[in-house]
């Protein structure tokens, strides 16, 4: 099975039973369906595995010999049992305080109930939290009938010893946690390299406030080179209750000051922003038809559900295929195809650029991010986001386009475009970092490349009505 298909049939596997009951699907994030398969390649941190326990004798002998997919699927179930049982006891808790307000460490207190369900981070009515902990207990008592459950079949396959004790199993497991089933965290990290444009710094706050919503949880990350805008961004991070977060650096630019935001970004998908651009204007979105300014990000999120080795989303321009004028019409080198599935216009291209340009998180971590290795501190991105493709590519990973957002830009030229640093990127630095990426160039694999855009392309989508083929070769589906 090729790794593409393992790994569709990963998200597309169905959630089980057990994890049906809405709380604890809102617990755990429905666990399964994120799971590696058997075969998958693993992509960003190594694949988990069961630890050896070598200086733990009561955990060797108790797990030493439960295989590692069995090792991850009861850990991850241990993991919901001890975020249920928090929930499940702070919910008791606030219940106990509002039927009996005197209780210590609240004597004397006046029993503020709004006050004190929001400081402890529930808001819901009393009715409503009550409802809640039921729902809570009887999703408890499910899960953990689930791993009594699993550890007597992997006792009668001989994998957990028969003496075993169950709270024994429970702390051999939980020793590596699943980071994909921790709560409260956003979907798509926005990131943004910021230098002296303070007349930008409302509108994506405001952006970040408005989009961000439970359906689509958003972060945003920024790395403030310049002083000049500190007390801006240090405010925003507490007037959005840490919706924004600021990274003040010194002059980082572009390929360090990205790869700084991208290690402390929660998301699993990353999105790059150029701070002299503004957000996009409302437009309809297609799933709901309202108009809104946020459906580009709810498109992000669809692109990367579709394709599981989606690597890099580009929202700007492209190169189709690169250095291969052959086989693609120049004048088509910007095409589209349509994907029914999505109802967007996509492709699979060799590079895109950026900014904005989207990443999935694991895919960034195992590429390593941009290549510092190809400038020097200080100095611009230019050419990192074609190099960042090309290294998708070579890393299993997979580069598609789709239709470009349509940023507003706020008139005034772009840092890198001004008279002072305008040679010092587009001409220096340019020519420097294009040198380090010929130094490791072949006409081969970037033809091999293209042909894999070429093969994507025909077996997933279609040509928009009265489009002509990019490719020179035709656009036939493969057999």
């Amino acid at each position: 099975m090729r790794p593409a298909t393992i790994r569709q049939a990963c998200i597309n596997r169905r959630t089980p039973a057990w994890l049906a009951a809405p709380a604890l699907l809102l617990l755990a994030l429905a666990v399964l369906p994120w799971r590696r398969c058997e075969g998958q390649p693993a992509h960003g941190p190594p694949r988990h595995q069961r630890p050896t326990f070598h200086m733990l004798p009561t955990c060797a002998h108790t797990l030493g010999k439960l295989p590692d997919a069995s090792y991850l699927a009861m850990r991850d179930v241990v993991q919901v049992i001890t975020q249920g049982t928090r929930r499940s006891v702070s919910v008791q808790k606030l219940l106990n305080f509002h039927r009996t307000p005197d209780h210590e460490p609240f004597n004397g207190h006046p029993k503020d109930w709004e006050g004190f369900g929001t400081l402890f981070a529930f808001n819901m009515s009393f009715l409503q939290l009550e409802e809640h902990h039921v729902e809570l207990e009887r999703s408890l008592a499910t899960a953990n009938d689930k791993l009594r459950t699993m550890i007597k079949e992997s006792q009668a396959a001989g994998h957990i010893a028969d003496d075993a004790d169950e709270r024994a199993v429970k702390m051999c497991l939980s020793g590596r946690s699943n980071e994909r089933l921790y709560e409260y965290r956003p979907r798509i990290s926005l990131l943004m390299q910021w230098w002296q444009r303070p007349q930008n710094a409302p509108a994506f706050i405001q952006h970040v406030m408005e989009c961000n919503s439970t359906e689509l949880p958003l972060e945003l990350l920024v790395n403030v080179d310049h002083p000049q805008d500190r007390d801006a961004w240090a405010s925003a991070a507490w007037d959005t209750r840490g919706l924004v977060t600021p990274v003040f650096s010194y002059n980082l630019h572009e390929p360090r000051g990205y790869n700084r935001l991208a290690s402390l970004a929660r998301g699993q998908l990353l999105v790059l922003m150029a701070d002299d651009s503004l957000p996009p204007a409302p437009a309809v979105d297609a799933r709901t038809g309202r108009e809104t300014p946020c459906g580009w990000l709810h498109d992000i999120a669809r692109v990367f559900e579709r394709f599981p080795s989606a690597g890099v989303l580009g929202l700007r321009h492209q190169l189709l295929c690169a250095l291969i004028d052959h086989l693609v019409d120049e004048s088509v080198q910007q095409s589209l195809f349509y994907d029914a599935a999505l109802g967007l216009d996509v492709a699979f291209v060799s590079k895109v650029d950026m900014a904005p340009m989207a990443v999935r998180k694991a895919a960034w971590a195992d590429v390593g991010g941009f290549d510092e290795s190809l400038s020097e501190p200080h100095e611009c991105g230019i050419l990192s986001d074609w190099d960042m493709s090309t290294r998708m590519w070579l890393s299993d990973w997979q580069v598609l386009r789709s239709k470009a957002v349509p940023m507003q830009y706020d008139g005034s030229p772009g840092n890198s475009h001004n008279p002072l640093s305008e040679y010092r990127c587009w001409v220096h630095q340019q020519d420097v970092t294009g040198a380090g990426m010929l130094s490791r160039w072949s006409r081969d694999v970037d033809l091999d490349i293209c042909n894999a855009t070429r093969y994507l392309n025909t077996l997933h989508f279609e040509l928009p009505k009265g489009a002509r083929c990019p490719y020179t070769n035709g656009c036939g589906r493969p057999t």
